[in-house]
């Protein structure tokens, strides 16, 4: 069974005024109802539903006929070992935990390569957002940032290859790409790279191993926020690389009652 979600608001948005003052919080794993199964991991990650947290939306399907979970879970995994270059540990990352220090919770991004320019919002694989309890859309808020880095999958993948996905080399790179969603429908997007090896020096290039704070603050104002990914290693079917990433402490300015 599916363990019970904060699914009633912790917070209720107001409208914005020359009164109102933004309330700055950051958003992580430990601020849900959350529960994890055996192997660490949020124990819903394998029911077709989103995770709800002090009334944020982070978005997460499960196919059934697959057995395949896209979108955003929590975990609690620390076990990094250079042995999970795989699918089956998809919910590691390569820290052993949460900015807090091993062991702690943190979220893991599995994004559907297959997504293009023109896929609804609703239909994003890895989305965050304030539904309006009257269910009329969304409410609006202000990214500011968020803590990121690689998966097992992906980091060991980039640094090692594998059946599916070569191992990274001088000129590949990924790029983890944030949209922001104005209430008038304009995008902004502001990008992360989770591996460089664009450097003329093979010694300065790098893929990310620890936690490093991706600025989102120039998105401005938004009604939600996606999240997209750009890979060297493409072929037909899309990116190659595991489209993962994780990421915690996600820091919002919002105004609220």
């Amino acid at each position: 069974m599916l363990a019970a979600l904060a699914a009633t608001p912790l917070f209720t948005f107001s409208s914005c005024s020359d009164d109102d003052d933004p309330v700055n919080i950051s958003i992580n794993p430990t601020m849900g109802r959350l529960s994890y199964d055996a192997d660490g991991v949020w124990d819903g990650w394998n029911v077709n539903t989103n995770m709800d947290i002090l009334g944020f939306r982070f978005s997460h399907t499960f196919n059934e006929e697959y057995g395949t979970s896209q979108g955003i879970v929590a975990a609690r995994i620390k076990d990094y070992d250079s042995s999970q270059s795989t699918y089956e540990h998809q919910f590691s990352v390569i820290t052993g935990g949460g900015p807090e220090g091993i062991g702690t919770p943190y979220f893991v991004a599995c994004w559907d390569v297959s997504e293009t320019k023109d896929t609804p919002f609703e239909q994003r694989t890895c989305s965050i957002s304030y539904p309006k309890n009257n269910g009329s859309g969304y409410e609006t808020f202000r990214p500011q940032s968020m803590m990121v880095t690689n998966t097992c999958f992906a980091y060991y993948t980039m640094t090692q290859g594998n059946a599916y996905s070569k191992k990274f080399g001088e000129g590949d790179h990924l790029i983890l790409q944030a949209h922001g969603i104005a209430p008038d429908g304009r995008e902004k997007v502001v990008e992360f790279y989770l591996a460089n090896c664009n450097s003329a020096i093979p010694s300065q290039d790098w893929i990310i191993n620890t936690w490093q704070r991706f600025d989102l603050s120039a998105l401005g104002e938004v009604t939600g926020i996606y999240f997209t990914m750009t890979s060297t290693d493409t072929g037909a079917w899309g990116m190659n690389t595991p489209g993962y990433f994780a990421f915690d402490n996600f820091e919002i300015l919002a105004v609220f009652d």
